[in-house]
C-alpha cells in the first residue's frame, strides 16, 4: 500500500490548521482517518502489508468493525466501490491481531475464482475454494488443516448439506469439537440472496451465524431494496432472528426523516429549510426512539444553527451536520453504506456516464399480431398451473417479458415446448427455490395444436427482426465511434443465444463500418461452467471477443471496467438490478467514459 502521494496533501492541511487556515470539513475528515491509518492511531497493524491502491473510504469498514460491539457488519456500498477489498481489509486485520484463525467465505459459485485470486494478489492470503459436497465435508471437518475456505452458495445450501450443518451445529456433545466448529469469520458476499427467509439460503447463513465472533454481508442491493428485505438481512446478521418487524419498523421510524434531512441538505432546493423543520417536528412528536434522536440532534446543536444563523451556513457546517446525522443514526454501527458521491475526488475515481438516446421501437404488423397472441396464449399456461403458487403480477408481466424480449427467441421455446410437451415456468428471482419440479406444465393436446398454430408465424414472419435490427444499428454506431468492445444484457436464456447467433452471422466488414478487423461475439450464462466462463472473460479482456451477451447471474460480480458500452436488450423486472448490470462497467478502474442504451418497446 502506497501512502507516499497522501503525504504531501496531508502536510500542507496540517500546515493549514497551525496558521488558523480553516478547511472545509469533509478534508479534515478525510485526511484525519488517514491520520490513523499512516501512524498507527487506529491500532491497525497490517496497513502496509495491502498491495491494493490505498483509497480511504475501503477503511471506513474496517474502522467500523474494530469500533464495533457485535462484530457484525452489513457492508452495503454502491457497486463498484469495491466491497470485495473492504473484506479482505477487515479479513487480513483481524488475521494480524491473532483474533481470527479460521475463515469462511460464501459467494455465487462464480465468484469463488475471483475471492480466491483478489485475497492472494491484494493481501497474500491463500484461501481454498471448495469444490463439491464431499470436499466440503471433508474440509469442515479437519479444521485444523483447512482453516480457510471459500464456498458457493449454491453448494452450501444444499439440503443435504444443510441438515448435516444443522445436526452437527445444534447436537455438540455427539461431535468432537476439535474436529467441527464454527468459523470464526464468516463473510457472505451478494448477500441479498438471503433476504427470503424460507429459502435454504437463509436457513443455512443463519446455521453458520450461530456462533461465528464475526460476520459481514457484503451487497450492493439492501438500501434499495423493500423495508422488510433490509429487516430480514440484519435479523439475521444482527439479532439472529429476535427481532420482530413491528420493533424494527419502530427503530427505522427516526431514520426516514434522517435520511430525508440529509438529501434535503444534499439537494438545497428553494424550500429546504421547511423540509427539513418538517421532518424535525415529525421527530419531535413521533415514536420514543424518534424524540430520542430528535434530542441527539439538540444536544449537538448544529443543524439547528444552520437553520437559524446564515452566519454557520458554510460547507464546514454542513460537513459536520452530516457527520452528527451519521452518527445518531441507530443502523450507523451495524450498516456501512458508502455512496460513491460521497468519497473525496470520486469525479477522478470514477467514470461519467452517458445514458444514450433510448432505443423505442414498434413491433410490425405481423410481429404485434404474433405477440398479442403468444401473450394470451402463455397467460391461459400460467394461469392454468399457477392457482395458489405463482404470485398474481407474474401471470401477465412475465409472457409480455418472454415475448418482448425476442420474438425469435419465443419462436426457440415454442419448439422446445412442441418436443418435450411441456413448459417451464420461470421467474425472475433467482431465490425463488421451490422443487424445480412444482414449476414443470404437462400440456394438453388442444394446447400442443395451438402451439403449432403459433408456430406457422415463424414462416411469415421470416427474418423480419424489428428489435435486433434497431439494437445493431447501435451496435455499428459504437464500433465506428472508436469502441472496441460492447456488453449486451438479457434476462432469458433463449434470447441471449439468439443474438448471440445473429451477431455472428453479421457481416462487419462493411466499408461504412470502418472497422479493420472482424467482430466475434460469445455469451455467458448460468447454464456455462465456470471455467468456461473465465475463459471468455480472459478472451473479452484480450479483446479476442468484441461482444459479449450476459445474463446476471453469467455476470454477478464481474468486474468488466475494461469495458465501456452496455446495452440492455432487455430490461429487468427490479431497478436494482438494472444499476447492478451498469456497475460491472462503472467501477474503480474504469477510464473512459461509460456509454448505456436500454431498449424499449412500445
Amino acid at each position: 500500500m502506497d501512502l507516499k502521494k497522501y503525504d504531501t496533501e496531508y502536510i500542507s492541511i496540517e500546515e493549514k490548521v497551525k496558521k488558523n487556515i480553516f478547511v472545509p470539513f469533509s478534508e479534515f475528515k478525510r485526511n484525519l482517518l488517514l491520520a490513523k491509518i499512516q501512524y498507527n492511531l487506529s491500532g491497525i497493524f497490517f496497513e502496509n502489508s495491502s498491495a491494493a491502491d490505498f483509497l480511504l473510504h475501503q477503511f471506513r469498514p474496517l474502522m467500523k468493525i474494530l469500533d464495533s460491539d457485535t462484530g457484525r457488519l452489513l457492508i452495503a456500498d454502491e457497486v463498484g466501490v469495491g466491497k470485495t477489498i473492504e473484506g479482505g481489509y477487515i479479513l487480513s486485520e483481524l488475521s494480524a491481531r491473532d483474533e481470527i484463525h479460521s475463515v469462511l467465505i460464501v459467494c455465487p459459485k462464480n465468484l469463488v475464482p475471483k475471492w480466491v485470486f483478489e485475497l492472494k494478489r491484494f493481501f497474500n492470503e491463500n484461501l481454498e475454494g471448495v469444490e463439491n459436497s464431499r470436499d466440503l465435508i471433508l474440509k469442515f471437518q479437519n479444521r485444523a488443516k483447512y482453516p480457510k475456505l471459500i464456498v458457493g452458495l449454491e453448494l452450501i445450501r444444499r439440503e443435504e448439506i444443510v441438515d448435516q450443518l444443522a445436526q452437527g451445529l445444534i447436537n455438540r456433545e455427539h461431535l468432537n469439537l476439535d474436529e467441527f466448529e464454527p468459523f470464526d469469520l464468516i463473510i457472505f458476499d451478494e448477500a441479498h440472496h438471503l433476504r427470503n427467509t424460507d429459502t435454504l439460503s437463509h436457513r443455512v447463513a443463519m446455521i453458520l451465524l450461530e456462533n461465528s465472533e464475526y460476520c459481514l454481508f457484503l451487497t450492493a442491493t439492501p438500501i434499495n431494496l423493500s423495508l422488510d428485505d433490509l429487516f430480514n438481512l440484519l435479523n439475521l446478521l444482527v439479532y439472529q432472528g429476535e427481532l420482530t418487524l413491528s420493533e424494527f419498523n419502530e427503530i427505522m421510524e427516526p431514520n426516514r426523516s434522517l435520511i430525508k434531512i440529509q438529501n434535503y441538505l444534499d439537494e438545497r432546493k428553494n424550500d429546504y429549510f421547511e423540509r427539513i423543520e418538517e421532518e424535525l417536528r415529525l421527530l419531535s412528536n413521533g415514536n420514543s426512539f424518534s424524540r430520542l434522536i430528535y434530542g441527539r440532534i439538540l444536544t449537538d446543536g448544529n443543524l439547528l444553527r444552520y437553520l437559524k444563523d446564515e452566519h454557520y451556513r458554510n460547507p464546514e457546517m454542513l460537513g459536520k451536520i452530516r457527520h452528527s446525522l451519521e452518527k445518531i443514526n441507530f443502523l450507523s454501527n451495524i450498516l456501512n453504506n458508502t455512496r460513491k458521491r460521497d468519497i473525496v475526488d470520486h469525479k477522478n475515481l470514477f467514470p461519467v456516464r452517458h445514458p444514450e438516446e433510448p432505443i423505442l421501437l414498434t413491433f410490425s404488423g405481423i410481429e404485434k399480431e404474433f405477440y398479442f397472441k403468444a401473450r394470451t396464449f402463455f397467460i391461459h399456461l400460467i394461469v392454468r398451473r399457477a392457482e395458489g403458487f405463482v404470485p398474481i403480477q407474474l401471470v401477465e408481466i412475465m409472457p409480455q417479458r418472454v415475448i418482448a424480449s425476442s420474438i425469435h427467441g419465443t419462436f426457440a421455446k415454442l419448439r422446445r415446448m412442441l418436443e418435450t410437451h411441456r413448459m417451464a415456468l420461470q421467474f425472475e428471482d433467482e431465490d425463488f427455490q421451490h422443487d424445480p419440479r412444482r414449476n414443470i406444465l404437462i400440456l394438453r393436446d388442444n394446447e400442443i395444436e395451438h402451439i403449432n398454430q403459433l408456430l406457422e408465424y415463424e414462416e411469415l414472419i421470416g427474418p423480419t427482426d424489428s428489435k435486433f435490427d434497431a439494437v445493431l444499428k447501435r451496435i455499428r454506431d459504437y464500433f465506428m465511434a472508436g469502441n472496441d468492445r460492447i456488453i449486451i444484457f438479457s434476462y432469458f436464456k433463449l434470447t441471449i443465444e439468439y443474438i448471440t447467433r445473429r451477431l455472428n452471422e453479421t457481416d462487419f466488414s462493411r466499408e461504412e463500418d470502418h472497422l479493420d478487423h472482424s467482430i466475434r461475439a460469445e455469451y455467458i450464462h448460468g447454464d456455462i461452467e465456470l471455467n468456461q466462463r473465465e475463459n471468455l472473460f480472459n478472451l473479452f479482456k484480450n479483446n479476442h471477443i468484441q461482444i459479449l451477451v450476459l445474463s446476471e447471474i453469467g455476470a454477478e460480480g464481474i468486474d468488466l471496467q475494461y469495458c465501456n458500452c452496455l446495452i440492455n436488450y432487455d430490461l429487468p423486472w427490479n431497478p436494482m438490478k438494472l444499476e447492478q448490470r451498469i456497475g460491472r462497467l462503472d467501477r474503480y478502474g474504469q477510464e473512459k467514459p461509460i456509454f448505456i442504451t436500454n431498449v424499449y418497446i412500445n
